[in-house]
């Protein structure tokens, strides 16, 4: 038994909350563009796998390989839109300008995602022209693993082991960007997602 979705969205805004687009009072749709969270590609799946009970195989192959279940969900996505900013003496941080050439690096990773040589800190007297979510953050991949094994004791007892494996293939799953032109580690990464994690657990229906 398996599903699958795919997902393809746009979510355009002038503000992604009741607390941001407070920059510009005078003209509500400065920061129109992609909101915070538009997620353009999105892919999920499930799946369940009743392996063969092998019932006219022998006792040595039935008793090891029977009776297993295999299951996991996949988790597929692209990345968050990111707004550039920049720290100026009177105004506060306040949306960077862009100058030119690809926002994100051609190899984008930890120690560098977005291209610092396209963005530069907007003059004092006006707001810069960098626009709402023109850069991305890195997507995301999670493939989730579980395996169970039931052991029957009655026709109405079994008892069921079962192995976890969140982020099965221990994927580092980077988080957002640093996105302030200003600060001395723009566009670099400090923190990921959690690696694999493994559960183990026994359980008795009845």
């Amino acid at each position: 038994m398996f599903t699958a979705a795919y997902t393809l969205s746009k979510a355009l805004g002038n503000a992604s909350s009741d607390t941001e687009n407070d920059h510009n009072y005078a003209n509500l749709y400065w920061m129109y563009g992609p909101l915070s969270y538009d997620v353009t590609h999105v892919f999920t799946g499930s799946y369940v796998w009743y392996l063969p009970k092998l019932t006219n195989q022998s006792a040595f192959i039935r008793i090891p390989f029977s009776n297993w279940q295999l299951s996991g969900i996949i988790h597929v996505q692209s990345g968050f839109p990111d707004n550039i900013t920049a720290s100026t003496p009177i105004l506060g941080t306040r949306e960077a300008d862009y100058i030119g050439g690809p926002g994100v690096l051609p190899n984008p990773g930890p120690d560098g995602w977005y291209n610092p040589a396209a963005f530069a800190a907007a003059p004092q007297a006006r707001f810069g022209n960098s626009g709402a979510g023109n850069v991305r953050a890195p997507g995301l991949q999670q493939y989730d693993l579980s395996v169970a094994r039931f052991f029957n004791f009655t026709e109405r007892t079994r008892l069921q082991f079962r192995a976890d494996f969140i982020n099965a293939f221990n994927i580092v799953n980077f988080q957002g960007p640093s996105t302030n032109f200003s600060n001395s580690d723009f566009g670099t990464i400090s923190s990921a997602y959690p690696p694999r994690n493994i559960q183990l657990s026994m359980k008795v229906e009845f």
